[in-house]
């Protein structure tokens, strides 16, 4: 997969980190409260993980940078 890289001042960063943190939240409840076919509790399980790497990544590029 190729990689993208995106500059971000530091009050970008923040807003993405906090909006990222919010997304994360909504998907930890939508996965505890779903009770539709096993697929589409793996696929917000999937986009919770998405969710929780992206905010992985950030916090590692603000101690490297």
């Amino acid at each position: 997969m190729s990689e993208i890289h995106v500059v971000l001042t530091p009050s970008e960063r923040a807003m993405l980190v906090r909006m990222l943190s919010d997304e994360l939240k909504h998907k930890r409840v939508e996965v505890r409260r779903t009770e539709f076919s096993r697929e589409f509790r793996q696929q917000v399980e999937a986009e919770e993980a998405q969710v929780h790497e992206l905010l992985d990544k950030l916090s590692h590029t603000a101690e490297v940078g």
